[in-house]
C-alpha cells in the first residue's frame, strides 16, 4: 500500500506521508496548496482583455 502522496512542479517536489496526522488532513492541506498555487500563477500569468465582456471571463 502506497502511504505517501508526492506533489511536484516548479523543478522540485514535496513528499506528504497520508497517516500523519490523518488522512483527510493532509489532502485537505495539499489541495490548498494547490488553489493557492493556482490564484497565483492566475494573478501572474492571467490577462484580461478590456475588449472581451466581463461576463466571459466569470462564467
Amino acid at each position: 500500500m502506497n502511504n505517501r502522496l508526492v506533489l511536484s512542479g516548479y523543478n522540485s517536489s514535496i513528499t506528504f506521508f497520508l497517516d500523519s496526522p490523518s488522512r483527510e488532513k493532509v489532502e485537505e492541506y495539499v489541495n490548498q496548496l494547490i488553489e493557492i498555487s493556482k490564484l497565483k500563477l492566475s494573478v501572474k500569468y492571467g490577462r484580461i482583455d478590456s475588449d472581451i465582456p466581463e461576463g466571459i471571463y466569470m462564467g
